[in-house]
């Protein structure tokens, strides 16, 4: 089907403009990946009328679909750059500035008071350690397990608020708040963030800094075999279950069948 109009982020009706398709097509490309031949497949997957986000996932999607490591940087790309217009979208899809982020998250009940906890000159030292270009490094496979994930977003609204660099200063931020050198600690704490050398558990990902106040990643337990242990267990699971900690259960119990009072219950 030929595409002549497609629907904008705001959902005005414009004409298109294929040159814009191989202009990003062209933009994200790399690796020896021929930006033509994803243009073309991509554009097969749309329907005239279709959304500005349609294109980017039709692009993704086409990348994906060949199943390659360069393939994948490319798919990456593109995602960074729908997720840098979703998440920035008032701002022309450029990243605020670290104390507008962290004064917008806070008064948007995301994340803990950060600006009472550092100075407006710490905070714009810390912003100019923070490498947004390098998102743009990160395949599909890392930044779709960060947004499905880690980044903060209004889940029921499905509008995803940080972005990777902004997630590790969350973090930085708030595990370093009391620290002596805390400045000297963000620093090298970014660094090995950005450079993918340190791996944290989920909750740490999703929750350090937030209002949530959690870090939990684990958590094991016994239930034992009464009534009132099983009642607790099952307390346990739901609390930390919500807290998106791992479980652990050592159930201590009765197998299947076995009698229970005198046989009255199986």
């Amino acid at each position: 089907m030929t595409i002549t109009t497609v629907i904008k982020r705001d959902g005005k009706k414009v004409k298109f403009q294929p040159n814009k398709l191989n202009k990003l097509a062209s933009w994200a490309t790399e690796h020896d990946v021929p930006w033509s031949d994803i243009a073309l497949k991509g554009l097969r997957k749309l329907t005239d009328g279709c959304s500005v986000q349609d294109i980017m996932k039709a692009l993704i999607l086409t990348c994906i679909d060949e199943r390659t490591e360069n393939h994948l940087k490319v798919a990456g790309k593109i995602y960074v750059a729908d997720l840098y217009k979703r998440v920035f979208s008032d701002n022309h899809a450029v990243p605020y500035t670290l104390y507008q982020q962290l004064d917008k998250m806070h008064k948007a009940g995301y994340y803990l008071d950060f600006l009472s906890m550092y100075t407006k000159e710490e905070i714009d030292e810390i912003d100019t350690w923070l490498k947004h270009d390098s998102d743009y490094q990160l395949t599909y496979t890392q930044i779709n397990q960060m947004e499905s994930k880690y980044l903060v977003a209004n889940r029921a609204a499905k509008n995803t608020l940080e972005t990777p660099q902004f997630m590790y200063a969350r973090i930085a931020l708030a595990i370093f708040a009391n620290d002596p050198k805390r400045m000297y600690h963000i620093k090298k704490y970014l660094s090995l963030l950005q450079e993918c050398v340190l791996s944290l558990p989920s909750p740490n990902w999703s929750f350090i800094g937030t209002v949530r106040k959690t870090g939990a990643s684990c958590c094991l337990f016994t239930a034992e075999d009464t009534v009132d242990s099983i009642a607790a267990n099952n307390h346990i699971v739901e609390l930390m279950t919500v807290a998106g900690a791992g479980l652990g259960n050592n159930y201590q119990l009765r197998s299947i069948k076995d009698p229970v009072k005198g046989g009255t219950i199986e």
